[in-house]
This record gives structure tokens, sequence and C-alpha cells, in this order.
């Protein structure tokens, strides 16, 4: 199951059910004060899924303000939908910068990239 939200400034976010107790959410342009509500919104209203993991991917998000970071932080605190992991920080600039600047790199779940995050997921005893 997928769903998608565009808006005329280039802004994206997406889903897809990776696996039955893994989700995928995909974040594209500016994480700001402008598209943090209706990011929270798409997130809270995936919650029928209510999968166990809930990974979002981050490598397209060109901005990202104390808003954004707000956000992540309300994600990972209450885990909007299960367990949150994150991707494309690492080799984003944008996302890794402001994030480590304020210290989160070590306190929110940053994997390398998605493969690695699913193998660690599906292992067995996980």
């Amino acid at each position: 199951m997928g769903e998608e939200v565009v808006d005329d400034a280039g802004f994206t976010i997406s889903a897809r059910t990776v696996d039955p107790d893994i989700r995928l959410v995909t974040i594209a342009g500016d994480l700001d004060v402008r598209t943090v509500p209706r990011t929270t919104a798409f997130l809270t209203e995936g919650a029928a899924l209510t999968p166990r993991h809930l990974i979002l991917d981050l490598s397209e998000v060109r901005f990202l303000t104390s808003s954004g970071i707000g956000l992540l932080i309300a994600a990972g605190d209450t885990g909007i939908h299960g367990q949150l992991h994150l991707v494309g920080v690492l080799d984003n600039p944008a996302v890794k910068r402001p994030l480590a600047m304020v210290g989160l790199l070590d306190h929110l779940d940053v994997a390398p990239d998605l493969d690695t995050l699913l193998a660690r997921l599906r292992a067995p005893g996980r």
C-alpha cells in the first residue's frame, strides 16, 4: 500500500509497506515550518497500519530546520507508528549537519543505508 502527497513547492512525502511490520516513508524537499504539519498529519494518518518499525528516508531532504528536527524528536519519543529508524542521513549534509549540531546523531537510530537497516530488522530474533 502506498500513498503520496506532493505540493507545488516541490515537497513530496510518500509511504509504502516494505514488510507487514515495516513502513518506509520517503520525504523530499524542505522539512520546515511549512511542511512539518503536513508531514505530522501524514504520519499520524498512517496509524491504522501500526507497523513495528517506521523508517524515514531523508536522502532527498534539501533543508532541515528546527521544526523538522522537532518532528524527528517527537517521532522518536512517541514512536508515532512504531520504532523510528532513519536512512539517508549520513550522506546528506543538509540533514546530517543540523542533527550533529544539536547532538542528535547518537540519540536516533541512523542506519548507513536502507539495505543494511532492512537486513538488521529482518534478522531472526528481531
